[in-house]
């Protein structure tokens, strides 16, 4: 069987919380900055900028980590990053922010660290794809574009809706209110 919500005509804006469920959607809700809001990674590993690509130290190719950023926090970052003719490199978890001042992010599988030094180094017999510009990072506004609708009008809210929602950034939403029902009893009704 198809349930079918009753709306009134009222509405109210409510703060996102559980007491949502069940509730109706009553105007769409527009994702106001996309999502994600900056660059993040696809996957775990460092990323590295274009320009120090190709650098040599001592035969070998070589980056500093100068810190990490792991999903949902804001990072790391250390202040002594070592030799200064060493080119850096960040640590990045999926879905942790890709720095702007970085152009591109490779798998940690084809990389060695050094923990004493914080040296990262290509494993040897790896093979690198050749790097370019936002190679493995996911652009912000990608997965959910700026100004798009979301969820529309007469959507009941369950656990994914609020999900959705907290994902497109939305604080509150506007609902139908619930209806009331009476039920009055005159006595004549049993006969």
């Amino acid at each position: 069987s198809i349930t079918i919500p009753l709306r009134g005509e009222k509405t109210n804006t409510l703060l996102l919380a559980s007491t949502l469920n069940n509730r109706v959607i009553s105007h769409d809700v527009v994702c106001e900055k996309g999502y994600p809001i900056y660059r993040t990674s696809i996957l775990d590993g460092y990323a590295f900028r274009l320009t120090d690509w190709g650098f040599k130290t001592e035969g070998e190719q070589a980056w500093i980590v100068d810190g990490y950023n792991r999903a949902g926090e804001r990072g790391v970052y250390n202040k002594d990053k070592g030799n200064i003719n060493t080119p850096s490199c960040r640590y990045v978890t999926t879905g942790g922010r890709v720095p702007d001042e970085y152009d591109f992010v490779l798998p940690i599988e084809l990389f060695q660290i050094n923990s004493s030094t914080n040296v990262v180094k290509i494993s040897s017999g790896a093979r690198p794809p050749t790097p370019s510009k936002d190679l493995n990072v996911r652009l912000p506004g990608s997965d959910i574009p700026r100004k798009s609708v979301v969820l529309c009008s007469g959507q009941i809210i369950n656990n994914v809706v609020m999900g959705l929602l907290s994902t497109s950034g939305a604080r509150e939403v506007r609902v139908y209110q619930r209806l009331v029902v009476g039920v009055m009893s005159t006595g004549s009704e049993v006969r």
